[in-house]
């Protein structure tokens, strides 16, 4: 295939998983879905809002059936062993937690590239990657109550942020 396009043309395709960077998650999944195809696509879905919205409009006029990837932890085997250990009370009482997620690809962005653009991506490294951590300790200890960031700008060319640090409080008090 020479392109995506010419992918969803194929005879007998029947649905398409998107897995390109996020910039190209709305015009892909509304072009698969104008065509009749069933869609996935990775997350993030898409940065603006705009975008959501769009893709919203374009589903419930087509019909077409859509989901949204990530890790189900609720399938996982090493997730549902660690959530299991949380609340047996095996591992002690859970005050505190910490995750730390971090990505090469920072220091590989080019210009043009949806991980610089503010539009595509305006949570820089927090939206690329800590969203699957943010999914991962959300499925272990529940829905986040409170957040608290601060985000560096200065390390990278672009104009998205480079490092972030959160701190979240839990429905359940914690942190």
């Amino acid at each position: 295939m020479r392109s995506f396009e010419e992918m969803l043309d194929f005879p007998g395709i029947e649905a398409v998983v998107i897995s390109t960077g996020a910039k190209f998650h709305a015009e892909q999944a509304t072009a698969a879905m104008e065509r009749g195809l069933a869609v996935f696509v990775e997350k993030p879905l898409c940065a603006p809002v705009a975008d959501a919205l769009k893709l919203l409009e374009v589903q419930q006029r087509t019909g077409a059936v859509v989901g949204l990837g990530h890790v189900d932890h609720a399938n996982d085997a090493v997730s549902v062993t660690t959530k299991d250990l949380l609340t047996s009370g095996e591992l002690g009482e859970v005050v505190a937690f910490e995750k730390t997620t971090a990505h090469s690809g920072g220091f590989q962005i080019r210009p043009g590239d949806w991980r610089g653009d503010t539009k595509n991506n305006p949570g820089g490294m927090l939206f690329q990657c800590g969203v699957h951590g943010l999914h991962e300790l959300a499925f272990y200890f529940g829905a986040v109550e409170e957040v608290y960031s601060v985000m560096r700008y200065d390390v990278h060319t672009t104009q998205t942020a480079d490092a972030a640090m959160c701190q979240f409080k839990i429905q359940s008090g914690l942190i």
